[in-house]
């Protein structure tokens, strides 16, 4: 299994994907926006943690696209490590520690178990404590 970026000329662009495996019938490619749309997903699951958004109005939230998460969910891959470093927003009255690890054991084992990619690290950062009921 490969972790390197991949450029085959073939498919893609270079530095599009993070995994590159050969299958008997074709080629495995997954990229790295896979890895963030998981980790996404993980946190919407996840009671009293949500990605980080600003305190505009919703006009402005409309506004927002779907690449809004890229902003705060990064993906960083060296040789055989990924990392991600996500940006969320938590519950006031949560237990930061804990409901952080919990998180990240989450988002570690569902990367893994979906794509077989090891997972490094997952930093999160707290950019705001949503204190609405």
């Amino acid at each position: 299994m490969s972790y390197n970026k991949v450029d085959d000329g073939k498919i893609g662009k270079e530095g599009d994907f993070l995994l590159k495996q050969d299958l008997s019938h074709g080629t495995l490619y997954i990229t790295e926006e896979v890895l963030s749309i998981i980790t996404s997903i993980c946190i919407n699951e996840f009671s009293g943690i949500s990605v980080y958004t600003t305190k505009f109005g919703p006009e402005i939230i409309q506004k927002i696209t779907s690449n809004f998460n890229k902003n705060n969910i990064v993906i960083k891959q060296n040789e055989n490590e990924i990392v991600i470093e996500v940006k969320v927003s938590i519950s006031f009255g949560l237990n930061v520690i804990q409901s952080c690890e919990n998180l990240q054991e989450l988002i570690v084992n569902e990367i893994e178990e979906i794509t077989g990619l090891h997972v490094t690290s997952v930093h999160i950062i707290i950019e705001d404590i949503n204190t609405v009921a």
